[in-house]
């Protein structure tokens, strides 16, 4: 494979301060064959606002997915529900 394909996972709680650096790293990557999620694992501050803010100011509405909960759960919880209905994966249980 000489063009690989990367997927950014990106977990916060309570990180709205955060947001725009760690995002702003993320968009000024030269290589263009990348998305991104980013897990909120029950933010109880603007984390969810400030990542869709930001992602629109920088460019990013169509390469990163937001995958919220009003719940705590272990990161693994978050990520199986989000990627699950993209079809099996290695290591998916049977």
């Amino acid at each position: 494979m000489s063009d690989p394909f990367f997927l950014i996972i990106y977990v916060g709680r309570d990180n709205a301060p955060s947001v725009k650096h760690c995002l702003g790293g993320i968009a000024r990557q030269t290589y263009k064959r990348w998305e991104a999620i980013y897990v909120d694992d029950a933010s109880e501050d603007n984390s969810v606002k400030e990542v869709t803010r930001v992602s629109k100011l920088l460019g990013l509405e169509k390469r990163l997915f937001l995958a919220d909960s009003d719940e705590r759960k272990p990161m693994g919880a978050h990520l199986w529900h989000f990627i699950a209905p993209f079809g099996e994966r290695v290591g998916t249980p049977k």
